[in-house]
């Protein structure tokens, strides 16, 4: 969920708030703070998850936001123009903030506040602050193409052939795999027809298969709306790669489940650069890389309002 990221970069960043905003489009009437997450005292949006007014300040600030490449930084004290502010969060002493973009839709916006002081933020937090955001995008982008794709078949038969990542459709009762696609073919190591005769359980390294099964068990009992995972496969010729999974149902609410829909990512290179950069790390009393490993295993809980890509009801 991203609450849950919201809550590790609040925690991460010793910062008083920390949000998420769709859309950044400066050209926009409207926008909504969709989710944040604040200290005790801290105030927190004036309308959190309503639509609040673009003003020409606000907009401002958003057009400077889609603009750098590392993420905007603003504090008293800076000597920089700061719009929007005082229209906003009048009590605000710092900011950091940065447009995210995923391939689905407009841009959104993820910042982080300190109202008890005027922070400069080091140039290491801003490296952190960018990298979540690009790992948000990524999330969402799966997320957000999986929402299309269940929304519209004939568009779900054409992204399933052709999609850049794996896409399986499996039995929810006993894990047998229904359909497949060729990415997922070629990164799980089985051919097509092999993996018809198997289980997801089957290809599943048995370190990670209880994880798997604990979140799988969650969806069936209408707990969760949808997971993502990172565990381990073991391929026919005997390697292991690390995948990325984001599972949802494809049964409607009061109904039996049936069959759900998984897309998968190959990120054995990540992972390893994840082992590399901790061991790196490993001195530092900044410690990134078990933020960032946190940050990804929450990435999950897309619903389905048709205006913004998340309703309250599931952050």
């Amino acid at each position: 969920m991203l609450r849950a990221v919201l809550e590790i970069v609040l925690a991460t960043f010793k910062c008083d708030r920390a949000w998420i905003a769709y859309p950044c489009d400066p050209e926009a009437a409207s926008f909504r703070v969709l989710i944040e997450v604040n200290r005790p005292g801290c105030p927190g949006a004036e309308a959190p998850n309503r639509e609040v007014k673009m003003t020409p300040g606000r907009a401002l600030a958003m057009r400077e936001a889609l603009a750098p490449e590392k993420p905007l930084i603003r504090y008293n004290g800076s000597g920089a123009p700061w719009p929007g502010r005082d229209a906003g969060q009048p009590g605000v002493k710092s900011e950091m903030s940065k447009a995210i973009h995923p391939r689905r839709g407009k841009p959104w916006l993820f910042g982080i506040h300190q109202y008890t002081d005027a922070r400069a933020w080091t140039t290491e937090e801003q490296n952190l602050l960018n990298e979540i955001g690009r790992r948000i995008s990524d999330g969402l982008t799966s997320l957000l193409t999986l929402r299309e794709m269940r929304e519209n078949e004939q568009q779900f038969r054409a992204v399933f052939e052709q999609a850049a990542v794996g896409v399986a459709r499996c039995n929810s009762k006993t894990g047998q795999f229904l359909k497949v696609n060729k990415k997922y073919s070629e990164i799980v190591g089985y051919s097509i027809d092999e993996l018809y005769r198997l289980t997801f359980q089957d290809i599943t390294h048995p370190d990670d298969i209880n994880k798997h099964l604990d979140d799988f068990q969650l969806l069936i009992e209408n707990r969760i709306e949808e997971f993502t995972l990172d565990k381990r496969y073991c391929r026919k010729d005997g390697a292991v790669v690390w995948g990325r999974i984001s599972v949802s149902p494809m049964w409607k609410k009061g109904e039996a489940p049936d069959q759900h829909i998984a897309i998968l990512q190959d990120i054995t290179e990540q992972k390893n650069a994840e082992r590399n950069l901790h061991l790196y790390q490993k001195r530092s009393s900044f410690s990134s890389g078990a933020r960032l490993n946190a940050v990804s295993f929450e990435l999950y809980g897309v619903p389905q309002g048709p205006n913004y890509p998340l309703e309250r009801n599931s952050i």
